[in-house]
């Protein structure tokens, strides 16, 4: 299942691009992609150690679970780890350390 969505999001992504070559969108997500390996750590904290503990969705129904709130969570999971890996960079120690980015 997580490689036909990210074979989907892929196509749509290159669709899009060839469609609207340039826009503030693009722009916008070809930068998130600078964040990619924080986002990838940290979410793996937020969403098996955190999330996996403190929430239980076995009493909503399958749609719903599925179709509302999964994709809302993940987006708020992705716009709160950028802002995390945001502040991260600000610091030379995090973004060596922790990143493994030099500048």
């Amino acid at each position: 299942m997580g490689i036909a969505g990210t074979i989907s999001v892929l196509a749509l992504f290159i669709g899009l691009g060839k469609i609207i070559p340039h826009s503030r969108i693009g722009d916008m997500l070809c930068g998130w992609g600078a964040y990619t390996l924080g986002v990838y750590l940290l979410q793996a904290i937020i969403l098996e150690h955190i999330m996996m503990k403190t929430m239980d969705f076995s009493t909503m129904g399958w749609y719903t679970y599925n179709l509302l709130l999964t994709p809302f969570l993940s987006v708020i999971v992705l716009i709160g780890c950028l802002g995390i890996v945001k502040l991260i960079r600000l610091s030379s120690f995090g973004r060596i350390y922790l990143l493994g980015e030099r500048k």
